[in-house]
């Protein structure tokens, strides 16, 4: 009969490895190299995750860059337009003083209906200067009109900036939660990896004590 009341030295490790089967020892490798695999494919994810966020970088840099090109263009297309329009009021500035000097030459020339002429061409000359004074109003509220429509172009172009700056600063964030939550899950999985184990040997253990027994 066993004396209960005496409490047995637990074996040594060579002891305890005769008396494991060769199968428990293979099984044990098997869980070893599983678990090595496990963490080389974390790692792999992580590299992975690592690369499609320095691409998503990238990609908002070209966006950037994108926005720059096209502000840029913009800007070049309104000064070509207000080119074209100091042009246009130049060429009716040359215009009118051809038509002064036409006149003068008409004045000149037909001496015997002076004052007849006179008369109509100072009225003509009057209605030009009149219709020339309404115009300039007009093209310098149209010059005030386009200043304020760039003045309110640049203003959403701000905007959408800084939406767009927002935007990224979620994007690292939710990438930020994202590795973190995959790193807890990682620790999760390594301690029920430490507990199988030290069931593993506690099972172990139990069986060398019943083949004891």
């Amino acid at each position: 009969m066993l004396n209960l009341g005496v409490i047995h030295e637990p074996p040594e490790l060579g002891d305890r490895l005769e008396l494991v089967e060769p199968e428990d020892i293979l099984e044990l490798l098997e869980v070893e190299y599983t678990l090595e695999l496990l963490e080389l494919k974390d790692k792999l994810e992580l590299l992975e995750l690592e690369d499609k966020l320095k691409i998503l970088e990238l990609g908002d840099k070209l966006e950037l860059l994108e926005v720059d090109d096209i502000l840029e263009l913009l800007e070049l297309g309104y000064t070509l337009e207000l080119l074209e329009l100091e042009d246009k009021l130049l060429k009716t500035n040359w215009n009118c003083l051809n038509l002064k000097t036409n006149y003068t030459l008409e004045l000149l020339e037909l001496e015997d209906t002076l004052k007849l002429l006179e008369l109509e061409d100072k009225l003509e000359l009057l209605e030009l200067e009149d219709t020339l004074e309404l115009l300039e109003p007009k093209d310098k509220l149209e010059l005030l009109e386009l200043k304020d429509k760039l003045e309110l172009l640049e203003l959403g172009d701000t905007m959408e900036l800084l939406e767009l700056k927002d935007k990224l600063e979620l994007l690292e964030l939710e990438d930020k939660l994202k590795l973190l939550e995959l790193g807890d899950t990682l620790k999760l999985l390594e301690v029920d990896d430490i507990l199988e184990l030290l069931e593993l040997v506690d099972t172990l253990e139990l069986l060398e004590l019943g083949d004891k027994l």
